[in-house]
């Protein structure tokens, strides 16, 4: 997908989860406990787990678009 073509309620999205992320992986290691997690996705309006899977996912591409909401159904390809 070109990133013109992403919605800006969902590049919003996306920028807010890339903030909470930033906040995470700035604590330091000792204080980047499961409470914090729950935290930022409670602010978010996410799962513990899905705070975690986030991070996991910035961690292995740290762009913005990959915070991105995930589309449901089926995926389609071009």
């Amino acid at each position: 997908m070109d990133i013109e073509e992403i919605p800006a309620e969902e590049w919003d999205t996306a920028a807010a989860r890339e903030a909470a992320v930033r906040r995470l992986l700035a604590l330091p290691e000792g204080q980047r406990t499961r409470k914090a997690f729950t935290f930022e996705a409670t602010r978010l309006g996410l799962s513990t787990a899905t705070m975690f899977r986030l991070v996991a996912a910035w961690r292995g591409d740290p762009v913005r678009s990959t915070l991105l909401p995930a589309r449901r159904g089926p995926t389609v390809l071009r």
